[in-house]
């Protein structure tokens, strides 16, 4: 294996006053760098704002969420590893769920 095959990596952009709402990956831990503008992000309950050059690691199967509450764009790299699913990442949406409804 040339290791070329072991992590995904995406280019986002949130609009302002967009987001990804509260979810997990269950296979898949996850590191997201704001390359733009800021995020507000959530990891389970907490939330704290990150802005450019600022990163977060996120464990497999641990809720989070990150919203652009500016009104400037955010362009962010996300780092999901190991590849899983179809498209390379599996999301598991639990933003209807509590107590991640009522955060937001």
């Amino acid at each position: 294996s040339t290791g070329c095959d072991t992590f995904v990596a995406m280019d986002v952009d949130l609009a302002p006053g967009g987001g990804h709402p509260f979810h997990k990956h269950p296979d898949q831990d996850e590191l997201i760098i704001v390359k733009a503008g800021e995020v507000t992000q959530f990891l389970e309950g907490e939330s704290r704002t990150l802005r450019v050059g600022d990163s977060v690691y996120i464990d497999k199967d641990v809720v989070h969420a990150s919203y652009n509450d500016s009104d400037a764009l955010a362009s962010l790299q996300v780092i999901l590893a190991p590849p899983a699913g179809d498209g390379g990442y599996e999301t598991v949406d639990v933003s209807a769920e509590a107590p991640w409804a009522s955060l937001r």
